[in-house]
């Protein structure tokens, strides 16, 4: 277990997941932490932690509980108007 959340910019006490707008007007939970005191956004509260001591140990992002859905990567191609 890691220590109580400080801020290395701001020194807040708390920070936040970031959450994203949808086209639809929802949102969802993104892998992102936010601090409440100068919005720094970061992605492993526990490397960019003030309390820890020594460099920073990173476990990588922490994914939202429930993950968001697979995004669609695909290309729209329209061969058709290709020059070629």
């Amino acid at each position: 277990m890691g220590r109580a959340f400080r801020c290395p910019i701001c020194g807040a006490g708390f920070y936040r997941s970031v959450y994203a707008p949808r086209p639809d007007g929802t949102h969802r939970q993104t892998f992102l932490h936010e601090c409440t005191g100068c919005s720094t956004v970061f992605l492993d509260p526990i490397a960019f932690n003030a309390n820890e001591p020594g460099p920073p140990h990173s476990r990588g992002p922490t994914l939202p509980k429930r993950s968001p859905e697979t995004p669609d990567l695909s290309t729209n191609s329209d061969t058709a108007n290709r020059d070629g």
